[in-house]
């Protein structure tokens, strides 16, 4: 808040502006998800569901790359913005990652589940950067999937390439 305020005055925003950016639904929308993101992260954490969550998981037998894949990627789609899919499965991951007893690989899978999130914002439908850019150019989201599917792909099989890389080659 104290930088938004030190912005308005270095750039001397008058009151009817601010007041008109306080008042833009999308950016109030925004703000409380960020908001609720930040509460639903610190009940997970407050009522020990993570460490629930991260059993039942393990229990599964589900491999910890495939949940740091999917499980950001999914929220990442889903939300469509970058703090959504850190703020709620990352939490999860790093437990999961612990009672595994994979402490030691945490970065790599850290790096793994930060592109795969990143992926699902990229081509969400609900992604502003997105929504805004094809608004701008005239253009609707089918043609530009078209092009996003392959540089997607290509990241993720980076990012997969070097994971193993990271768990290999400590």
């Amino acid at each position: 808040v104290a930088a938004i305020w030190l912005v308005w005055e270095r750039n001397r925003i008058g009151w009817s502006q601010r007041l008109k950016l306080l008042r833009n639904r999308q950016l109030l929308q925004m703000f409380f998800m960020v908001l609720a993101i930040l509460v639903f992260k610190g009940v997970l954490e407050d009522s020990r569901a993570v460490s629930g969550i991260s059993r039942e998981l393990l229990s599964w037998n589900i491999p910890l790359a495939s949940i740091a894949i999917v499980l950001p990627m999914l929220v990442g789609g889903v939300s469509g913005i970058t703090i959504a899919f850190v703020g709620t499965t990352f939490p999860i991951l790093i437990a999961l990652v612990r009672d595994a007893g994979e402490s030691s690989h945490l970065p790599a899978y850290v790096m793994l589940a930060m592109t795969s999130g990143f992926i699902g914002v990229l081509l969400s439908p609900i992604h502003l950067c997105l929504l805004l850019s094809n608004e701008y150019f005239g253009t609707s989201l089918i043609p530009v999937y078209r092009h996003l599917w392959r540089p997607a792909l290509a990241l993720l099989a980076a990012s997969s390439l070097y994971f193993w890389g990271l768990l290999l080659f400590p």
